[in-house]
C-alpha cells in the first residue's frame, strides 16, 4: 500500500554475500549478490548450495521521526534481522511477505544491514523436504531474497494490519489497527466524492461504483486516514475493485453472473534470476494469457509477488492464491505421514493461512483460497488437518476455499470444500501415448466425483513437450502430442459441467533433472523464455471457443 506519510527506502541492489557460518561478522569485501533474485545462479559455486547465507550492506537512515521497519516481499528459506550487529527480529516462512522493527537503527548516519538466509529444509517447512534433492514439490527449492527489500518509515502514532473486502453491491469491510489514542479514522475515494468516518472494525456502502470484472477491471484508489484534530498522523492508499464471486450449486458466479474459468497452474521461475521475475517479464506473460482468452490463473505452489497481483487487479484476472502446503512427491521422500496429526504441525500451518488471508485478502483479483496442493487427503488425519485450515480461512474471510487434489474420487476431504479441485495426468504419466484413453479415465473420475455436487475445477492437466521436437503420429514429448492432449482435455472436459479448467503450465520452470526431468519441468505452453511452443496456438483456439459468461 502507498501512503503520503510515510518514507520508503529501496535496499534492492548490490549486497555483501558470503555462504556459511552460523555467527554474525561483518562483510566489507568478498563475494557481491544482487538483490532480489535467488543466490543460485548468480554464481556456479552457489548452484546446489543449502543452508545458511548472509547478506549485508549500508544504508543511510534518514533523521526523521517515526519507527524504522526492514521490509521484505518475501524470501525462500528462514530468515533473522540483524543491524549494526545486533539481532532485530527473524521469521520463518517462505514466499510469504514480512516487516522488521528496527530498533537499533542509527538515524541521519550509516547502518550496517544483515541478513541471515537458511534455506535448508525439513519436512516440517512450508513447502516440505528432506533436502533440497528430496522434495514434497516438483520445482526447484532456490534461496534467497527473491522479491524486494526495503526500509520504511512509518508514524510513532499510526495505522497498523489494514485489510479491506469488497463486494459487487458497493459494500467495503474494513478492519485495521491503530495505537493513536483521540485519533479519528476517515475512508476517501475522491473518484466518488466519497469521506466517511470509520472504526477499527465497519462496514460502509459506497454508492455509484462501477463493478470490477475481467471484462472491465475498474479500480478505485480508496485511502484510510489518521487524523488528531488539524494534523494528519497517517494513511494508506490502496486501489480496490468492487466485486463478489461466490458459489451456487455446481456453479461459480462473479457478481451475480456464472463464469467459467480458463487459464494456468503458473510458476515464478526466470532464468538467472530465479524465483524473482522481472516486470518486464511479467507484463509479457499476462499479454500472452489475454491473447489465449484466460481469464484466471492459480498461484501454484506458493503466494506470488505483489506485482502478480497488482498486475491481475489491473488487467481483470481472477487468482486464486495458494498457501505453500504442497505435498505432490511426499510419498516418494517418507512413509511417515503422523506430522499430520501433530498439534504443533496444524498451528503452524494455521499461522501460514493466516497471514497470507489477511496479506494476499486486500487484492480484489484475489477470489478463491487453496490450503493445500497435493495432499495425502485419502487418510483421515490429513482430512482433519485439512478440515482445519478450511475452517482457519472461513473464520477469517468470506471467499471460497479450495485445494488442489490427485486423489479424486477416493479423497475424504474435498467435500470440505466449497469448490473442487482436480488435477489429472492421464495420458502421460500412465496412460502413455494414449491420450483417448486418458481423457475417459479422466472423464470417469469427474463422474464419481460429481455426486458431492459442488462446482468441480480442472486445476491441473498437461504434458510435457520440448521445443522444436515434432513427429507425426504425435509421440510423448513432441510438441504435436502437447497440443493434442491439450486440446481433447479442454474439449472433452468442458463438456462434463464443469466450472473451470486451468492446464499445467502456461511456462516451463526449473526443477531437479532425472531420468524423467532434463532439469526442467517442459508442461509450459511457453518456453521458459516466454517464446510458445504450438500448443500455444491450439490453446489459443479453443480457449477462444469457450465463454467466459454463460448467461
Amino acid at each position: 500500500m502507498r501512503s503520503t506519510t510515510r518514507l520508503s527506502l529501496s535496499l534492492n541492489g548490490f549486497w555483501h554475500f558470503k555462504t556459511g557460518g552460523n555467527s554474525f561478522e561483518e562483510l566489507r569485501e568478498g563475494d557481491l549478490i544482487y538483490v532480489p533474485s535467488a543466490w543460485n545462479n548468480q554464481n556456479p559455486m552457489w548452484f546446489d548450495f543449502e543452508g545458511i547465507s548472509w547478506y549485508q550492506r549500508t544504508v543511510y537512515v534518514p533523521n526523521l521521526p517515526g519507527k524504522v521497519l526492514l521490509t521484505s516481499g518475501g524470501i525462500v528459506g528462514k530468515c533473522e534481522v540483524w543491524v549494526n550487529g545486533e539481532k532485530e527480529g527473524s521469521f520463518d516462512l517462505s514466499y510469504i511477505p514480512f516487516l522488521i522493527h528496527l530498533k537499533n537503527v542509527k538515524k541521519g548516519d550509516e547502518n550496517w544491514i544483515s541478513l541471515k538466509v537458511d534455506n535448508t529444509l525439513s519436512l516440517l517447512d512450508f513447502p516440505p523436504g528432506n533436502s533440497h534433492r528430496q522434495t514434497a514439490f516438483d520445482f526447484y527449492h532456490y534461496g534467497g531474497l527473491i522479491r524486494d527489500v526495503g526500509i520504511v518509515i512509518v508514524p510513532e502514532e499510526g495505522l497498523e494490519k489494514v485489510n479491506f473486502n469488497t463486494d459487487s453491491r458497493g459494500h467495503l469491510k474494513l478492519k485495521f489497527d491503530t495505537n493513536c489514542d483521540g485519533c479519528e479514522a476517515k475512508l476517501n475515494i475522491p473518484a466518488l466524492g466519497f469521506s466517511k468516518s470509520v472504526s477499527t472494525e465497519d462496514e460502509v456502502l459506497i454508492p455509484g461504483v462501477k463493478q470490477w470484472s475481467i471484462d472491465g477491471p475498474r479500480l478505485y484508489e480508496v485511502k484510510l486516514e489518521l487524523t488528531k484534530g488539524e494534523e494528519v498522523k497517517d494513511n494508506v492508499i490502496h486501489k480496490l475493485g468492487f466485486r463478489d464471486l461466490i458459489v451456487e450449486g455446481e456453479d461459480i458466479l462473479l457478481n451475480g453472473r456464472k463464469i467459467f474459468l480458463k487459464g494456468f497452474g503458473r510458476h515464478e521461475d526466470f532464468p538467472v534470476t530465479g524465483k524473482y521475475v522481472p516486470g518486464s517479464v511479467l507484463i509479457r506473460e499476462f499479454n500472452l494469457m489475454k491473447a489465449v482468452h484466460a481469464n484466471s490463473f492459480r498461484t501454484s505452489h506458493y503466494p506470488y509477488s505483489t506485482e502478480n497481483l497488482e498486475l491481475a487487479d489491473e488487467m481483470g484476472f481472477l487468482v486464486i492464491l495458494e498457501a505453500p502446503l504442497s505435498y505432490s512427491t511426499l510419498n516418494h521422500i517418507t512413509k511417515d505421514f503422523s506430522m499430520f496429526s501433530s498439534d504443533d504441525y496444524l498451528s503452524r500451518a494455521k499461522r501460514v493461512i493466516e497471514h497470507i488471508v489477511d496479506y494476499y485478502g486486500n487484492y480484489t483479483s484475489v477470489v478463491m483460497f487453496s490450503v493445500a496442493n497435493e495432499p495425502p487427503s485419502d487418510r483421515e488425519n490429513v482430512t482433519d488437518f485439512l478440515k482445519e485450515l478450511i475452517l482457519t480461512v472461513k473464520q477469517r474471510d468470506s471467499r471460497p476455499v479450495t485445494f488442489a487434489s490427485n486423489h479424486w474420487s477416493a479423497d475424504k476431504a474435498i467435500q470440505y470444500c466449497d469448490v473442487i479441485s482436480l488435477n489429472f495426468y492421464f495420458g502421460w504419466y500412465s496412460e502413455h501415448n494414449q491420450i483417448d484413453v486418458g481423457v475417459k479415465k479422466a472423464e470417469e473420475e469427474l463422474d464419481k466425483v460429481k455426486r458431492f455436487e459442488k462446482p468441480i475445477l480442472i486445476t491441473e492437466f498437461g504434458a510435457d513437450a520440448i521445443a522444436g521436437f515434432h513427429s507425426e503420429p504425435p509421440v510423448e514429448w513432441s510438441e504435436e502430442y502437447q497440443s493434442e492432449l491439450l486440446s481433447k482435455y479442454i474439449d472433452a472436459l468442458s463438456r462434463k459441467g464443469v466450472a473451470g479448467i486451468h492446464i499445467w503450465n502456461l511456462v516451463e520452470f526449473r526443477t531437479y533433472s532425472s531420468p524423467s526431468r532434463t532439469g526442467f519441468n517442459r508442461k509450459g505452453i511457453l518456453t521458459r523464455e516466454r517464446e510458445p511452443k504450438s500448443s500455444y496456438f491450439a490453446v489459443k483456439s479453443i480457449f477462444g471457443s469457450l465463454k467466459d459468461f454463460n448467461e
